[in-house]
């Protein structure tokens, strides 16, 4: 029975969409992981009741949900292990929050730099200038779960944001190319791009993101760490091409508004899809899918929005 359950909370967590900013690491080691797993089956196992369908039902849920708990708490901490990076940070200065990683905001929702496009000159708006010499355009992939109470919204944008490296200089978004700006109900999800126009030779790129228009930032790496494996969407190889000229928009949707325009025949890389696969995300926005020839596999591609 034992490994049955194991078997079901595997499953559990390659579904599971929600992360949550894990508090202890040796909570979530394999270890732990299976003997929290096993106290809360043999929890259900001792108080599930039989009287009626309602009161069984509740008992499953409770168990399910009792899995969730674990299974939210320990997905940043196993994925960054994988990948190379132990230190998963506090969201300071002198120790950001990790790349690729949902760091807690403390303000109802979670958030994590997923990709960095370098340069981005060829992906900003038609409406922000060439780069200087010396300069480029830069753009982070920033991912947002909303997880306040159920009363209440999640809301940013790209004005949250500001740029620094090793240069010590501070950047402000590019507001003409930036895309990111989502409104989210609890337990949704969006995403979007800041640019920022910097110096070619800064690197070791912090995000600031101050919550509201007070208070001290909290601070993501905006790269990789040395030796971490981040396999974004551009390994995939996932690239589309315009069969129309298609609006881009902020989000996957009608109801989002439009950021720019996607000429019939051109094409870029995809760096993300919704769910249904019927809504593809760009580096500058969101397209339709059906107004796209997608050339590589979709699904291979993450669930930004």
């Amino acid at each position: 029975m034992k490994s049955v359950m194991l078997c079901v909370f595997l499953v559990l967590f390659s579904m599971t969409a929600i992360q949550v900013f894990a508090q202890d690491d040796a909570s979530c080691e394999a270890d732990a992981i299976i003997e929290r797993v096993d106290s809360v089956y043999t929890e259900y196992q001792v108080t599930r009741s039989a009287d009626d369908s309602l009161t069984a039902f509740n008992d499953v849920e409770n168990y399910y949900n009792s899995l969730g708990d674990i299974l939210d708490e320990c997905r940043n901490i196993v994925e960054l292990h994988a990948s190379g990076v132990v230190e998963v940070g506090s969201g300071t200065f002198d120790d950001p929050y990790a790349f690729d990683y949902f760091g807690d905001t403390g303000e109802g929702y979670l958030l994590k730099i997923a990709r960095i496009i370098r340069p981005a000159d060829q992906y900003k708006s038609r409406y922000d200038s060439q780069s200087p010499q010396g300069y480029e355009y830069v753009a982070i992939l920033v991912s947002v779960q909303c997880i306040s109470p159920e009363e209440s919204f999640c809301e940013l944008s790209y004005s949250n944001f500001e740029l620094t490296g090793n240069l010590g200089k501070v950047y402000e978004d590019r507001y003409s190319s930036s895309t990111l700006d989502v409104k989210l109900r609890p337990g949704g999800e969006g995403s979007g791009l800041v640019f920022f126009l910097i110096p070619s030779d800064d690197s070791d790129l912090l995000a600031m993101h101050t919550p509201g228009y007070y208070g001290d930032p909290i601070v993501y790496r905006a790269e990789p760490a040395p030796g971490q494996v981040v396999e974004g969407p551009a390994s995939d190889g996932v690239l589309v091409t315009a069969t129309t000229n298609i609006n881009v928009r902020g989000g996957p949707g009608t109801s989002y508004g439009i950021v720019g325009s996607f000429q019939n025949g051109q094409q870029a890389t995809a760096v993300g899809r919704n769910t249904a696969g019927t809504w593809v995300q760009m580096e500058r926005g969101w397209v339709f899918a059906q107004l796209v020839r997608v050339d590589g596999d979709l699904n291979s591609l993450p669930v930004t929005g």
